[in-house]
């Protein structure tokens, strides 16, 4: 028997919850005012959602205040965005150095400084590089490597002699076996040349990005001739693969989402009408997130493109709970009962878990609000959305569906339900003798899950949502194989106001630079190193008939040197000099390049380091050296957003337990009903150090999302728990609380599971991760409400407080 303490709310308590009791019924009083406020929204928010935008740059996945972001802020303000120029790679049947192999790329370079979005002032190709020659015997001449004028003369042995170590040739336009050549291809720097679009925080569009990336396809799909093959790479090509692959992930999955969704409902609930109503509120729900995105400004980056099928997945519980509990007062009705009596227990429905169902919303929307608190603004694009759709879909379901069942009445059954009622029961009598040996089987499974968590890794690299054999991995690896690598490393040697080209220094970095090209760096991961000093020396070089003597050395004469510099700035078209000295004439800052191979996060780290040591051993006292790129930016997200989102996580957990506190006022009560959403987590911990699985941005992304969901379905047990020990007349609350609730956590649970299973079919391997991890976790918290909260509530023997939900009078 149950002796707890019988519910008595104070007179303050019963007048708040009368008006909230309107309120939660106003569709059912108003439904025509309802349907046109709903109607009025979604007509003024549908027409703001095509202006949505995207913007993936790769600054914003660090705080403002980030040393990174700033050294690559002032990197790309002295020498442009290393993300934007395509790596385009020519493969001829035969010798590139051959007179006829370079008339080819010659053509090519000029069809290609044609395009309307290429920077044809500073493309580079293998034909039109700057190559130093001598003219007399005290004058040198810069020119185009290859130019028609030499044809006759014409030797590809001898100059493939003198490309053999030429830094700014070999591997970077023309690899080793002399059979792949290089063009390097900006995209032009004016945002004039947008047709349209809506310019990014840089000033360019994303569809400037896109188009340029498109252009160079759809180029060479229309100029190459038999034998020849183009391999296209570099950031601008990547980022272009990925936002279509995304974009197509996307549509395909929110199809196929909805498909299954409908599948899943109509077996549920057995009723056309059921289903209609829960996937209408489900479309407006992220309909109205997008026109809020929109209006508000906030773009779609590369985290929060899944919002779309996260909502609509996510956010289907409060309507099975709705129907389910509408159902189960419908039942008590006599069959004679009229239709003020259905309407009133619809409203009895909306009552019982509109308030839990509010609750619900109300701590997933604190939950993904808590990412607000990051520094990061893809974090906060994502946490923003997600939270104000919550919100929605919780006010459109009270809006549309109550009405709707008023008028036509719910499913007369739900799709397994006597099953389901078996189940529970089965689940009742085992909680009921072996609590203890529940909770224990739990602590129990936890111990054992820790060496598991503890096996989990952390590394991460470039292209890690890639399969191995998908096409965007395969160039990637071929570039490392047979040229330079496309991954850039920059570093930025700082000696002072107009010191870059003080012989010293000039030296000491032809000197790091060949030290970097050594088989020790090799090893570790460097593939190409090419820097201003190397330009020079091989002007100097040339200048003195290529004697041994002078190979790898510059004059000590600054005077010398100048004119070595105004060499390339009067006669080299483009001036290579001006891609590596932040100012031609009295640089600042040198601009030292490097490639490097696609390594894990701790090798990365690791050459990152070492390349510091090596710079710093080499250059002059006092002077500053920095890396940064977009290489190291990348590969430092994961490091950044995964403790990121681990905060967050953890500012989630304090705010929805306090929000759990403020509902139920019982410390105890929270405590326990927080107890089964931790299980999970650990679970799934566990099980991502068992299978390899890297704790990433996205998979860490998983335990936010799942701790709110995970956290409804708690809530709406335990609300339902407190109704019945509140209720003199219940025997046993945990077993009547099993029996109301267990049905919709079940069937809410298949849906989810079911949901973001379709995610398993995608071509990113980290969407696969995601949909399988969400999945799991979902499972894992509904045998947490399930087995553990029910064991734990009858072990506490917690009697509910005077701000529980009101008793059910069913």
């Amino acid at each position: 028997m149950n002796d707890a303490v019988p519910w008595s709310p104070s007179s303050a308590d019963l007048g708040a919850r009368r008006w909230v009791d309107r309120a939660l019924t106003f569709s059912l009083r108003r439904p025509r005012w309802t349907l046109a406020l709903v109607a009025a929204v979604s007509c003024a928010l549908g027409s703001a959602a095509p202006r949505l935008r995207k913007d993936v740059r790769i600054e914003k996945v660090f705080p403002e205040h980030s040393d990174r972001r700033a050294d690559y802020a002032d990197f790309t303000a002295r020498f442009g965005r290393d993300d934007e120029t395509a790596l385009c790679l020519l493969e001829l049947p035969g010798n590139v150095l051959e007179v006829s192999s370079l008339e080819r790329i010659a053509e090519l370079t000029a069809a290609l400084k044609e395009l309307p979005r290429v920077d044809g002032a500073r493309l580079v190709s293998l034909t039109n590089a700057p190559f130093v020659r001598v003219r007399s015997a005290d004058e040198l001449e810069v020119g185009p490597f290859y130019q028609p004028s030499l044809r006759a003369g014409w030797d590809p042995d001898r100059y493939d002699r003198l490309l053999r170590n030429h830094p700014a040739y070999a591997r970077r336009l023309i690899s080793d076996d002399r059979h792949l050549a290089a063009f390097l291809v900006p995209l032009l720097s004016s945002a004039a040349a947008s047709p349209s679009g809506e310019p990014s925080a840089d000033g360019r569009s994303e569809a400037v990005r896109r188009a340029f990336a498109r252009d160079l396809r759809a180029f060479f799909r229309t100029h190459l001739r038999a034998g020849e093959r183009v391999h296209l790479d570099g950031f601008a090509i990547t980022y272009d693969t990925v936002l279509g692959l995304l974009e197509t992930d996307v549509a395909t999955f929110f199809g196929l989402a909805l498909g299954l969704l409908l599948l899943t409902l109509t077996a549920v609930f057995r009723r056309p009408l059921a289903t209609a109503l829960t996937v209408a509120t489900l479309l407006l729900t992220v309909l109205w997130t997008l026109g809020t995105m929109a209006l508000l400004g906030i773009p779609f980056n590369f985290i929060s493109s899944c919002i779309p099928v996260l909502l609509l997945v996510a956010c289907v519980g409060d309507a099975v709970h709705l129907i389910s509990r509408t159902r189960q007062l419908w039942r008590t009705l006599p069959d004679s009962a009229g239709a003020a009596a259905r309407r009133g227990a619809v409203a009895a429905a909306v009552r019982d878990v509109g308030r839990a169902c509010f609750f619900t919303s109300a701590t997933t929307a604190a939950g993904f609000a808590s990412l607000l608190a990051s520094d990061v603004e893809v974090v906060q694009e994502l946490g923003a959305p997600v939270a104000a759709g919550v919100l929605y879909a919780y006010a459109l379901t009270f809006a549309l569906v109550p009405p709707a069942l008023a008028r036509f009445g719910p499913p007369r059954r739900l799709g397994a339900e006597s099953r389901l009622g078996a189940l529970m029961d089965g689940l009742s009598a085992l909680v009921r003798h072996r609590p203890r040996r529940l909770v224990a089987a739990c602590l129990l499974l936890v111990g054992a899950s820790l060496p598991a968590i503890a096996r989990v890794s952390t590394e991460t690299r470039l292209l890690q949502d890639f399969d191995e054999d998908q096409p965007i991995m395969a160039t990637r690896l071929f570039f490392e194989r047979r040229m330079g690598g496309v991954a850039p490393l920059e570093l930025l040697i700082d000696r002072g106001p107009g010191q870059g080209l003080e012989p010293e220094l000039q030296q000491a970095v032809l000197d790091l630079a060949a030290a970097l090209r050594s088989p020790a760096f090799r090893k570790r991961g460097v593939l190409f190193v090419l820097s201003a000093a190397d330009f020079l020396s091989d002007a100097y070089h040339t200048w003195n008939q290529r004697s041994p003597e002078t190979r790898g050395r510059l004059p000590t004469d600054p005077a010398q040197l100048a004119q070595l510099r105004l060499l390339y700035g009067l006669f080299a078209d483009p001036d290579p000099l001006r891609d590596f000295l932040d100012d031609p004439d009295a640089p600042t800052v040198v601009r030292l390049q490097l490639r490097v191979r696609n390594l894990y996060s701790t090798e990365f780290f690791a050459l990152v380091d070492a390349v510091e040591r090596e710079a710093r051993a080499r250059l002059p006292a006092g002077t500053r050296v920095r890396t940064t790129g977009n290489t190291i930016l990348s590969q430092s997200i994961h490091q950044t957003l995964v403790r990121d989102m681990l905060r967050s996580l953890g500012l989630a957990f304090v705010l929805v337990g306090g929000m759990v506190f403020f509902f139920f006022r019982s410390p105890k009560l929270a405590l326990i009903a927080l107890v089964p959403n931790v299980l999970p987590l650990l679970l799934v911990l566990a099980s991502m150090g068992l299978f390899g699985v890297a704790l990433t941005l996205s998979t860490s992304i998983v335990f936010t999302v799942v701790f709110g969901l995970s956290v409804d379905d708690t809530i709406h047990f335990v609300s339902a728990y407190a109704r019945r020990r509140a209720d003199p007349t219940c025997d046993d609350p945990v077993a009547a609380t099993l029996q109301e609730t267990g049905h919709s956590l079940v069937l809410s649970s298949l849906v989810l599971v079911l949901g973001f299973s379709v995610l398993l079919l995608s071509e990113f391997k980290v969407n696969r991760y995601f949909g399988l991890l969400v999945a799991e976790t979902v499972v894992f918290a509904l045998l947490g409400d399930l087995l553990l909260l029910p064991a734990l509530l009858r072990l506490q023997g917690e009697a509910p407080s005077a701000h529980s939900p009101s008793p059910s009078k069913a």
